[in-house]
């Protein structure tokens, strides 16, 4: 814990940087009020013989052979955790059944009256929930993880092998004495490939290696044919055919063949296939055997997300208008009206959801200005970040700071030669406007045989022991946007050589459209990756006191080691980073991994400012919404424990911490409601109550046209803060309003596109540098075309993958490579 005093002393010390400017709006949530008349009762269940808490699968058996009677009893009940909740009550304080056997075991049950639950008891948030999960299984909806899917509103794509199911994900928020549903829209992507095909074809890949592919399955969410209904693969089962036995629920041993013959009526072609094993987490049965020929796979395959037609189309039916989400977020609410039988349930339970959504007043921040260079002694040039016309176009001028590079070399093909000639037309051209970060005419070098990676690297070799001290590499290369073949090849034996470098791609220099523009932003992009600021934003909150802002990323990856990265600030503007990162075994983050990078950020701070931040802003990306604050926990721990190590050779007050947990994936939707059109709000729009509470807020930091499909916040929670008290609203909300600025102005500081981006720029380089990381570390071999779905244009290089010394500071990241 922190005393009083300590905690008076650091108050004192509080940034008192703007909070910026606010005006209000009025928007509509994806909210809808559920009306609740009724009462719900609230039933303790004791089974004789006794049926302890772990034995839950023979509670709900139990439960089902005691199904007529709790119906006859209660019309209506909900069961959870050895309690029933119902809108039913009977005369007395308990009831007992008649002996109902399970495995041969007669069981009595008696239901005890507990209490009515409120409408604000977090019992009746849950217990709804299930209630909501019920009437969609009834509706016919089918359940994938957390959504629910309508098969009967399939979407055929005949020409690409594909359908697409509509599907909703709801969950329910209390608000004081009323509780809201929140209706989010969700889709489905189910191809004709069957599991069996998909088996074949990555035997094939991997030279008939079962491991691979067993490695490449598992975890990948697949659908019977025959009955519709998901399933995840969690294991391949070689030694097992469809020719093999298994005993049945009636006791019957019957092969695979037999069975789906009788049961389903389907002749099974492929006799010698292995078995899919699923393993269900509850219920009687725990492992499910499933064929792969009658499986077939979801989501779309690696090879399909290059298909800009298909991509087009798909985009229509799930990226939909703000009017159309609304109005498909209605369905759902008249869904259930229209069915008989769930309109009678949800009567009896007497509940009412409201078509009409939740509508209330938020704000939209300022993002304030951008702070570029300046020319021959002027003053810097400022511009507004939301207000410039052509904003692509006005950032390309002298940069904040400008680097100085003498040696500079360009790689191109022999047959790009064309390319390679219009790049550095342009290029030279952006070298006199940006005032002259190449000292010298960049050296131009040409690879004669472009599909072999070994001569790309040949040439390098040879291009180096030519030129001495080469400082940085542009890369003209052939293929796709995102599929270039020598993208790994080329960056791998520069990351080695310890020299930064810029890809681009052939065919964007040959297309011929907004290649100055481009050019430009190369060189800018040049600027950020050997440590220099293209641009930095005005008044940011908390940089008027030491501070250091940590964006933390860790990505767990399916079948191999996961990655923690860390990406700190290294300057009062928040321009310049360090950053590391880790590979750690297992699906949970590691405290002492953590705590030793923190080691490495905490001591770079000290190198460059000679004492330790007086701040300190922990943006962690990824926590699992259930398990935020248990995890936090321990991750604070090893920041303490970080400091601590630190503190040991330095003097001076600890660190205030502010740690706040980043979810970019929301359910929460939120549109202009000023006029009679609904809309995107505008960028800047942050939403704290009704929706959020007094600690967190949602926050749309992008514009997105109406006709590109729906803006989507990014959520972000203060799970621990030091920098107020915690009885002290009005400091607390004081910290949260500097905390929103700062995030939105910090959206505008990822030097890879112009524009804000959706999560701050210490978060988005945290998740770039994974991706990066990613990549070059992948265990096994596989295609280009497999590589493709791990590859996003956010490709971020950091230089401490380029230096052996990881105790020198590092100006900045080694921005990602944009393959346009």
């Amino acid at each position: 814990g922190i005393n009083a005093e300590y905690m008076g002393s650091i108050m004192q010390r509080l940034p008192s940087a703007p909070t910026g400017g606010r005006r209000q709006i009025k928007v509509i949530a994806n909210y809808f009020p559920v009306v609740f008349k009724g009462s719900i009762i609230r039933y303790k269940v004791n089974i004789e013989p006794l049926v302890q808490q772990h034995q839950f699968d023979l509670y709900i058996r139990i439960l089902r052979a005691a199904r007529e009677q709790l119906r006859d009893l209660l019309q209506f009940y909900i069961p959870q955790s050895f309690v029933l909740y119902s809108p039913t009550s009977f005369q007395g304080a308990s009831w007992t059944s008649e002996p109902v056997e399970v495995e041969n075991v007669r069981y009595t049950l008696t239901l005890d009256k507990l209490s009515v639950i409120e409408v604000s008891d977090p019992a009746t948030v849950q217990m709804l929930g299930r209630l909501f999960k019920q009437v969609q299984r009834r509706l016919g909806f089918k359940e994938i993880n957390r959504a629910y899917y309508n098969p009967k509103a399939e979407e055929k794509m005949p020409s690409h092998h594909i359908t697409i199911w509509p599907g909703y994900i709801t969950a329910l928020k209390p608000l004081g004495d009323r509780i809201l549903i929140n209706i989010d829209l969700h889709f489905k992507v189910i191809r004709e490939q069957s599991v069996l095909q998909e088996i074949l074809e990555l035997l094939r890949l991997f030279n008939q290696s079962q491991e691979k592919v067993q490695r490449e399955l598992k975890g990948m969410t697949i659908m019977a044919t025959y009955a519709k209904k998901m399933y995840r693969i969690d294991d391949i089962v070689w030694s097992i055919t469809p020719q093999d036995f298994f005993e049945s629920l009636t006791g019957e041993m019957v092969t695979f063949l037999d069975y789906y013959k009788r049961r389903w009526d389907i002749n099974i072609k492929d006799k010698r296939q292995p078995l899919l094993l699923h393993r269900n987490r509850t219920g009687p049965v725990r492992e499910v055997l499933l064929i792969p020929e009658l499986c077939v796979m979801t989501g779309l395959p690696p090879s399909k997300l290059a298909d800009r037609d298909l991509m087009g189309k798909i985009a229509n039916i799930t990226k939909l208008r703000p009017e159309k989400t609304l109005e498909k977020a209605r369905g759902l609410i008249n869904a259930l009206d229209a069915n008989a039988p769930v309109a009678q349930l949800l009567k009896e339970w007497k509940l009412e959801i409201k078509q009409e959504p939740l509508v209330f007043d938020t704000n939209k921040l300022d993002a304030g200005k951008a702070i570029m260079g300046t020319r021959e002694g002027s003053q810097r040039e400022e511009f507004s970040w939301e207000n410039t016309q052509d904003l692509a176009r006005k950032i390309q001028t002298v940069m904040h700071s400008t680097p100085v590079l003498r040696k500079v070399g360009v790689i191109c093909s022999e047959r790009e030669s064309k390319a390679l000639e219009d790049f550095m037309e342009h290029l030279l051209e952006a070298n006199k406007m940006f005032g002259r970060p190449f000292q010298e005419k960049p050296v131009r070098f040409l690879v004669q045989n472009d599909r072999d990676d070994n001569e790309w690297r040949r040439r390098l070799e040879s291009f180096f022991k030519e030129n001495q001290s080469v400082e940085f590499i542009f890369a003209i290369l052939p293929g796709r946007k995102k599929a270039a073949p020598q993208y790994l090849a080329v960056k791998k034996w520069l990351m080695e050589k310890g020299v930064p470098s810029q890809v681009i791609l052939a065919s964007t220099i040959s297309a011929g459209r907004n290649l100055r523009s481009i050019v430009n932003m190369c060189v800018m992009q040049v600027a950020a990756k050997v440590g220099y600021v293209p641009w930095i934003t005005n008044e940011l909150p908390f940089s008027d006191r030491p501070t250091l802002i940590v964006g933390i990323d860790y990505s767990r990856r399916r079948n191999s080691k996961s990655i923690l990265a860390v990406c700190a600030t290294m300057d009062k503007n928040f321009a310049k980073y360090w950053c590391d990162y880790k590979l750690t075994e297992g699906d949970t983050l590691v405290p002492l991994d953590l705590q030793g990078l923190m080691e490495g950020a905490f001591r770079n701070f000290i190198l460059r400012h000679k004492m330790l931040p007086e701040t300190l802003i922990i943006l962690r990306d990824g926590l699992p919404e259930g398990s935020q604050a248990t995890i936090a926990e321990k991750e604070i721990n090893a920041i303490k424990l970080a400091e601590d190590k630190v503190l040991t050779s330095q003097e001076g007050i600890r660190m205030r911490l502010l740690y706040v947990g980043v979810t970019r994936r929301v359910h929460a939707k939120f549109f202009k409601s000023e006029t009679n059109k609904i809309e995107n709000p505008p960028q800047g729009t942050v939403v704290e109550a009704p929706i959020a509470g007094t600690d967190d807020f949602f926050l749309v930091s992008q514009r997105v046209p109406d006709m590109k499909g729906s803006a989507i916040p990014s959520h972000f929670r203060i799970i621990h803060n030091e920098l107020a008290p915690p009885n002290d609203q009005a400091r607390k909300k004081e910290v949260l309003e500097k905390l929103e600025l700062l995030i939105y102005k910090l959206c505008y500081m990822y030097y890879n596109t112009v524009g804000p981006t959706k999560v701050p720029a210490p978060v988005h380089y945290a998740r770039a540098l994974s991706k990066f990381v990613s990549l070059f570390t992948r265990e096994e071999t596989v295609s280009y075309t497999h590589l493709r779905a791990h590859e996003t244009p956010e490709h971020l290089v950091c230089r401490l993958l380029l230096e052996k010394k990881k105790t020198e500071i590092i100006n900045n990241l080694d921005i990602s490579d944009h393959l346009r």
